[in-house]
């Protein structure tokens, strides 16, 4: 069965020690074998081209579209570890850098609008919004610079809805400048093209538990001056 085209870039290993291994996903993959994904996912090519053997956990997730870090345990104790200290104490902290449309004032803007999920896994229409009956949400955004059309922001989401960050972009009328769902001047232009490349939305994260300051995803953002379908 033939699959969707992706990039051609392959996943990087960053950091490995015996109980984490830290990987530079790059966007147009998912993390698992889904829907018509299977060896065109992070796990098969870690498995196939970097021959990576050894079962590794999942501590969290990137949309596919996405690039950054991905965080994997190497046994399930520690797995589980992890992903305690991410939800409920803070200890480990991520951020993503996006090129939006528009601008934002250069304080911290915080967006605390409850998100509720319309589908599951559907990357075509509308996955997710703001509404008063969904889930309580809240993402910070931090001005870096711009250039009055695009801006790139920090973003840091305090809890872990469907698409948080980009809804909560999309909220605040300054959507990523590139997003297929969310970003509707855009998914009118291309509306007949399967968006494969990358989304202006980069993952980074720190991680004390993994004896390292910080990681930092070795795509570097892009700058604010480029168009939205360079990135």
């Amino acid at each position: 069965r033939h699959e969707p085209a992706a990039l051609a870039q392959y996943p990087t290993v960053v950091k490995e020690t015996e109980s984490i291994t830290v990987i530079d996903k790059p966007a147009s993959i998912p993390v698992h074998a889904q829907g018509v994904y299977n060896y065109l996912s992070l796990l098969s090519m870690l498995t196939n081209s970097l021959r990576i053997e050894e079962k590794l956990y999942s501590v969290h997730r990137l949309d596919r579209l996405t690039s950054g870090l991905i965080l994997f345990a190497k046994n399930a104790k520690f797995a589980q570890r992890l992903s305690d200290q991410w939800k409920d104490d803070n200890t480990i902290r991520k951020y993503y850098l996006a090129r939006i449309e528009g601008d934002l004032p250069q304080e911290r803007v915080e967006v605390c609008e409850p998100i509720r999920t319309l589908a599951h896994e559907v990357e075509s229409c509308l996955t997710a919004e703001c509404h008063p009956e969904g889930k309580p949400a809240k993402t910070v955004f931090e001005r870096i610079s711009t250039n009055g059309s695009h801006t790139i922001v920090k973003c840091s989401p305090l809890t872990g809805r469907t698409h948080q960050i980009r809804v909560h972009l999309k909220h605040l009328g300054c959507p990523i400048a590139n997003d297929p769902i969310y970003n509707d001047r855009f998914k009118a232009v291309d509306a007949t093209v399967e968006v494969q490349w990358p989304m202006s939305l980069y993952e980074k994260s720190s991680c004390p538990e993994c004896e390292s300051a910080s990681f930092v995803t070795l795509q570097d953002a892009p700058d604010c001056s480029s168009s939205a379908s360079s990135s």
